[in-house]
């Protein structure tokens, strides 16, 4: 039984493409680029423009982790190029993609959730960060948007328990429930080109929403267990007066942004992501995280 064959077919029967539509897909020389072209070539209105499609262990062109720096430059690159509708990075195994827009410009996560609970029934799943910056933005009913602690685990647990058609995390993860509950981020690729048809591009939808800068850093915290430096954050915020939710870490949202902090389960470090109308105060809040966190 064949059954790249097999899971390629039921791709291919997901695609929706009445009008042209032209797209630059980035294997980042990771195992989706064994399944791109079976998936894509030969569909009608589509012209696919594959790079670093080669499977390749070394990873020569940028590495296999799309939301490091520099990782899309290529993909933003060839978009311009060849003038395309949008690209997308995937990561090295295909469960994650990152999406770039018909300028070239990389897409934040939230957005690319957003777009895609648009096109789906309620209720939606979100990641901690995903469900901050939405509801920051406050463009969902509520219950519309359900949260979830990080990780695919508790997304898909979130998503069975409610019944959820989508769900959506900060690190380019997308499930879906038509999906068997799982991510995909060849699966997410289609149900973007297909809302694409309606929408006409990424950057349209991006700019109905209210902007949201995001900032993000891993930061370093040695011996020091999380209730210290929990009641070192609250205290420094007191004045503040923020709002303060503790699904996952510690979320504070204040009039300027809102930042989530997250002790990591494996390691002595905090992972910290703010989201603010303007990038210096997000920075700012991340900052003023840091500072807090060596003073403890």
């Amino acid at each position: 039984m064949n059954y790249l064959d097999i899971y390629t077919s039921f791709l291919r029967y997901q695609i929706k493409l009445s009008k042209p539509l032209k797209a630059v897909f980035d294997a980042s020389n990771g195992a989706t680029g064994s399944i791109l072209r079976k998936t894509f070539d030969g569909i009608t209105n589509l012209t696919p423009y594959y790079i670093n499609n080669t499977v390749d262990s070394e990873f020569p062109a940028h590495g296999p982790n799309p939301s490091l720096e520099g990782a899309t430059k290529q993909a933003e690159e060839k978009v311009l190029e060849t003038k395309s509708d949008f690209g997308v990075v995937y990561d090295a195994d295909g469960d994650r993609a990152i999406f770039i827009d018909n300028m070239g410009k990389t897409t934040p996560s939230y957005v690319i959730a957003a777009l895609l609970y648009r096109h789906a029934e309620a209720p939606y799943i979100a990641d901690e960060t995903v469900y901050d910056a939405l509801n920051y933005i406050g463009i969902f009913k509520n219950n519309e948007v359900l949260p979830s602690k990080v990780g695919f685990v508790y997304v898909r647990e979130q998503m069975k328990k409610h019944g959820a058609s989508v769900g959506a995390e900060l690190s380019g993860h997308y499930s879906f429930k038509d999906f068997f509950y799982c991510d995909g981020a060849i699966f997410a690729t289609i149900k973007i080109m297909n809302a694409l048809e309606i929408i006409g591009s990424i950057q349209s939808f991006a700019k109905k929403l209210s902007t949201m800068e995001l900032s993000t850093r891993n930061i370093e915290t040695g011996n020091i267990e999380w209730t210290v430096l929990d009641r070192a954050i609250r205290n420094a915020f007191t004045i503040s007066k923020p709002r303060i939710t503790t699904r996952d870490g510690l979320t504070l949202t204040l009039p300027e942004g809102w930042v989530n902090i997250r002790p990591s389960n494996s390691e002595p470090l905090v992972r910290v992501v703010a989201g603010a109308p303007k990038k210096s105060q997000s920075s700012a809040l991340v900052e003023k995280i840091h500072a807090i966190i060596q003073s403890a």
